[in-house]
């Protein structure tokens, strides 16, 4: 590496430098919880309290390129939580009536006042998903309450609730320290010293990007606190050259597209539909290994790019992706979407990106495929995964590989692990589901299928049609003496044939009432066939839900099956 300059360096030094530090748009956001924040104060603290004359926390790598402000490649985290601690102090102490103290923590380490705009530019500028709520709630007009408020909204960005979780640490722990008779200049006098003289990290200065990214991979090569993601970022920009805007930009585009999807799911799902099964911790190296050149790690950021917006669309039913299909594909598309979606299932994914990238064709007899057979393998029959990543894996393969291919082609590549009609005959009619979405959507399919000839659904909205638990959730054996009061006559009331469908006001009415009670309200109500043979019974015990849940299975049977 050239041009690299390192040496120890005080923290206040670094942030009394008239040069700002910018965090690029592209590294990650901040990510500290309460636990690394602790840390850094009790790192503070035993600097002072054990009258340490230097006091290591870490490293820095600090790209010295612009001449207008130095680029933090590592270490913006512990630079930023040290930023909003001296913001905290700054607070307490004017809400204390030294003003004279606050402005000077202000000047000294967190930015310069504008008379023009009476707020203060920070020296420190986070990434895009950070600067704008760092600059105008924590270094300026920093309000506890509302951040606190802020902190308990969980639809606000979670890396913005860590920053304002952070001031709010720090914060509680200084009026805390100050309870008592400690002097709030003292207090403020005894920080301000272990920062500028006691307190140090190893500051190591680039004068170009290559050596900035190839530095950061270096010092985090055993992966400490790092995702793939993290790595592959600044491995692909270390090797991206004259070409790295493109690449940013790429990467930049991957994350929009991906949103709140795990980056380092879709980056292995996008290898395991192109290349084959790979382990999570090899991942990273397996990249690095294939993508060696410039040229070629151009290719794969536009690769991410393009493929995200694929992928991102398995998870969206709304997306424009699917106006690629005509309206009639497209009508059958979306429910099946819907459908895996709600089963919140994804190790098929590499299959179905594989097939929407190679052979859009055949989507849709994939798609339906792969809805039949995660009901029945990944829901009813419950089982674990690792033979689908490795099977599905080779199947997405295939498809790559073989792009005229049919889905029955496909199909063979799996059926090994498909249940039998047997086989989720079996797990049907004892299968217990707590989730009621699930349970909810059960129901609903085998009553379409029952309506089959008149052409009649049910609404999908929950609110319309409730789920209805025949054995109630709470039930007392004063009602439901009639039920065996064996110890697992808890388990039946999530038993598929314990479970039925009921407009929502009868649900309600029907509540946890007695059989007797719930069959007169069944009785009354415009029953769905599901439900209609409930309004005749007389009695409602272990041996009615068996019967039930076995006659629902053999309907099943039908409704979720691949027939290639």
């Amino acid at each position: 590496m050239s041009s690299i300059d390192t040496g120890a360096c005080y923290v206040g030094t670094i942030l009394r430098d008239g040069k700002p530090y910018v965090v690029p748009k592209f590294q990650r956001d901040f990510s500290w919880t309460t636990e690394e924040v602790d840390q850094l104060w009790n790192d503070v603290f035993r600097s002072i309290d054990e009258s340490h004359s230097s006091y290591f926390i870490g490293s820095m790598v600090i790209n010295d390129s612009n001449s207008s402000s130095y680029d933090v490649i590592d270490g913006q985290q512990r630079l930023t939580t040290i930023s909003i601690l001296l913001c905290a102090l700054r607070d307490v102490a004017k809400e204390k009536g030294s003003v004279g103290l606050s402005d000077r923590l202000a000047s000294d380490f967190l930015g310069k006042f504008e008379y023009s705009t009476g707020e203060t530019t920070p020296k420190l500028t986070l990434n895009v998903t950070n600067r704008q709520f760092y600059n105008e709630k924590i270094v300026n007009n920093t309000d506890p309450e509302s951040l606190r408020a802020f902190i308990k909204n969980t639809r606000n960005t979670k890396s913005n609730r860590l920053l304002a979780s952070a001031y709010i640490c720090f914060r509680e722990k200084i009026e805390k320290s100050l309870d008592g008779n400690v002097l709030l200049s003292d207090f403020i006098q005894r920080i301000v010293s272990a920062i500028d003289d006691v307190i140090q990290v190893i500051r190591i200065t680039v004068k170009d990007d290559y050596d900035a990214y190839m530095l950061f991979e270096t010092l985090n090569d055993r992966g400490l606190a790092l995702s793939v993601a993290d790595l592959l970022k600044n491995y692909l920009f270390s090797k991206a050259d004259d070409k790295i805007e493109d690449v940013q930009e790429n990467w930049q585009e991957m994350q929009e597209n991906l949103g709140t999807i795990e980056t380092k799911r879709y980056l292995r799902h996008l290898w395991l539909s192109k290349f084959g099964v790979v382990r999570d911790k090899e991942l990273y190296s397996r990249i690095k290994e294939k993508y060696t050149t410039k040229s070629n790690v151009v290719s794969f950021s536009r690769e991410l790019r393009d493929s995200s917006d694929i992928y991102s669309a398995l998870a969206d039913p709304q997306s424009s992706l699917w106006t690629m299909f005509d309206g009639n594909q497209r009508s059958k598309i979306l429910p099946l979407l819907e459908d895996l979606n709600l089963f919140g299932v994804n190790q098929y994914n590499p299959l179905l990106l594989a097939t929407l990238e190679s052979n859009p064709t055949i989507f849709l007899s994939i798609l339906r495929m792969v809805v039949a057979f995660a009901f029945r393998y990944s829901i009813i029959a419950g089982s674990g995964t690792g033979n689908i990543e490795r099977n599905f894996t080779e199947a997405a393969v295939f498809v790559r590989n073989n792009t005229s291919c049919s889905a029955a082609d496909v199909f063979a590549k799996i059926d090994h692990l498909y249940p039998d009609d047997n086989e989720f005959f079996e797990s049907f009619k004892d299968k217990s589901i707590t989730q009621s979405a699930i349970a909810r959507y059960i129901l609903r399919k085998i009553n379409d299928k029952l309506e089959e000839n008149s052409g009649l659904v049910v609404n999908k909205d929950g609110f319309a049609m409730s789920l209805e638990h025949i054995l109630p959730q709470k039930f007392t054996d004063e009602s439901w003496g009639q039920f065996s009061d064996e110890s697992d006559t808890a388990d039946y009331v999530y038993r598929i044939g314990n479970m039925t469908l009921l407009t929502s006001t009868i649900n309600r009415k029907a509540a946890n009432k007695s059989f007797s009670e719930k069959v007169e309200l069944y009785s009354d109500s415009e029953l769905l066939r599901i439900s209609e043979e409930l309004a005749s019974a007389t009695k409602w015990q272990k041996l009615e839900v068996e019967n039930r849940q076995a006659r629902l299975a053999k309907v099943a049977k039908q409704i979720w099956r691949v027939d290639f």
